[in-house]
């Protein structure tokens, strides 16, 4: 797919970006909207939770917080002696680490006192702190959508401001990127692991997490994005920045603005303010874990007072991949809209489930990835009987085929999705920064598209017999105890078309 050319459209679209690249690796995009008063910027990094080290689990999600907490100049009445406390409570933390991996042989009443001295410090370096400071600075200056995601695959960073305050946004993100002061972390880290456990009582949640871990033994998209609760409570705040100053680096990261722009003006300003950011620690070594051919069908199941929800997965390719596009047909012509056949069939016409539908791209899309059916049974049904309907859809369109209205529609519904995902201009800021840093080419997502128009029915039919394949299901029922009750749960009754993995706040 990588070489498909443009469609006319597209090629127009494309022409309309200018793209650049610093000496220090930083790409810049620059998309200039005639008529536009404001300057939507987004930060991209190729980095996210599958870029982290073993044991150190929910570092990336942990950073994204911590990334808004300010830098030596922003968040802070004292810099000089708030930075002599943190490296003081950096110190007291490792004695107590150190200390507690004693295990049995700890001396419990040494861990007491550094706690309390830790304690007395940080309430020191807590009256310091000017809170919410960073995000302040760009609310009085007319900043408005000041937010950030963190994924398997990336961390993007966006806001939109007015155009005559663009270089307060150079200023501000170079000095994000270059020297943060990762302050609060304890607090924070408090924060996330209240996170985790909120999030661990969520029926969906639990589903999404138990279908890549089942599905993704080896690699490391099996590890959930908040992290395991026992590798947060112990990570540091140098960890933080051991993993900040290896992974956010220019050469990871790029630039896209969108809006009120002069381009020569622009890459200027952002020459002026990133062009000396360079990485201060060497990079990780690059990613070699492949998962292995998956050589049985697995199952699952997890036990919580809840309503019954059945997740099937099947392994796809990712981007790059001549399948590509294929599969994403596939995936919508099975479970994406009302006329979709798993929500025509299950829902409508069986009336045995509550909703039906499929997603791509999980848990993330820089590697290979699922097709994953969703759905949640309508009572008195099962799991198994919603599980038997959905690979009897399956079989039916393994067998009898599909038809050129079904592929119509399903390349008119993502073409659809993707241009108005185009026209926002903060969700085209995101989308060609995020492309550019995880994919090492925002063009990526539109040759896709072009890609679309350009496939028939029996490529939709191969890439069927390829990838839904029965010795290759991973599924997982979340369900009630036997013993209990079914209790009450929060079930999403979004169109299945739209409802996607859930992501923490952050």
């Amino acid at each position: 797919m990588s070489a498909t050319a443009l469609s006319p459209e597209l090629a127009r679209f494309a022409a309309g970006v200018s793209q650049h690249r610093l000496a220090n690796g930083l790409t810049v995009l620059l998309v200039p909207r005639p008529g536009v008063a404001t300057v939507h910027f987004a930060m991209a990094f190729g980095v996210g939770w599958a870029d982290e080290d073993a044991g150190r689990s929910g570092v990336a999600h942990l950073y994204e917080h911590m990334a808004f907490k300010g830098t030596a100049l922003v968040g802070t009445t004292n810099w000089n002696k708030e930075r002599v406390l943190l490296e003081q409570l950096d110190e007291l933390e490792a004695a107590m680490v150190a200390e507690n991996a004693r295990g049995p042989q700890a001396d419990t009443a040494k861990v007491k006192v550094l706690k309390q001295k830790f304690d007395r410090l940080e309430n020191a370096a807590e009256k310091l702190i000017i809170p919410n400071e960073f995000d302040e600075v760009y609310a009085r200056n007319g900043a408005k959508g000041l937010n950030a995601y963190t994924s398997n695959d990336a961390t993007v960073y966006i806001i939109a401001m007015p155009a005559n305050r663009a270089k307060l946004w150079a200023a501000m993100e170079s000095a994000r990127v270059t020297a943060p002061v990762l302050r609060q972390f304890w607090r924070e880290r408090s924060v996330v692991l209240e996170e985790q456990r909120r999030y661990d009582d969520m029926p969906n949640w639990r589903l999404y997490e138990a279908l890549a871990a089942l599905a993704f033994p080896a690699h490391p998209y099996r590890t959930p994005i908040i992290g395991w609760k026992s590798e947060l409570e112990k990570l540091t705040r140098r960890d933080l920045e051991g993993f900040f100053r290896s992974r956010y680096r220019p050469d990871r990261a790029a630039i896209c603005a969108v809006g009120a722009i002069h381009e020569r003006e622009m890459l200027a300003m952002l020459k002026s303010a990133f062009g000396a950011w360079q990485p201060t620690l060497p990079p990780p070594p690059p990613m070699t874990t492949v998962e292995p051919d998956q050589r049985g069908p697995r199952r699952a199941t997890q036990y919580m007072q809840a309503n019954p929800l059945l997740a099937i997965g099947w392994p796809i390719p990712t981007w790059g991949h001549p399948d590509k596009a294929a599969v994403d047909v596939l995936a919508a012509v099975l479970g994406r809209g009302e006329s979709s056949r798993l929500n025509a069939s299950l829902v409508k016409r069986q009336r045995i489930a509550l909703y039906a539908g499929t997603l791509t791209e999980y848990p993330g899309d820089r590697f290979p990835n699922l097709l994953g059916v969703i759905a949640a049974p309508q009572a008195p049904h099962t799991p198994e009987a919603v599980e038997a309907a959905v690979h009897a859809e399956v079989n039916r369109l393994l067998t009898d085929g599909m038809k050129p209205a079904e592929l119509e529609a399903a390349v008119n519904l993502l073409e659809a999705d993707r241009f108005k995902q185009l026209q926002d201009h903060t969700n085209l800021a995101a989308t060609l920064s995020s492309s550019q840093a995880t994919m090492g080419d925002w063009r990526t997502p539109l040759r896709w598209v072009t890609a679309l128009r350009a496939l028939t029915t029996e490529d939709i039919m191969k890439a069927a017999k390829t990838y839904l394949v029965a010795a290759k299901t991973n599924t997982v029922i979340v369900r009630p105890p036997e013993s209990g009750p079914t209790a009450s749960a929060a079930i999403p009754r979004d169109n299945p078309a739209t409802w996607e993995p859930p992501h923490p706040d952050g």
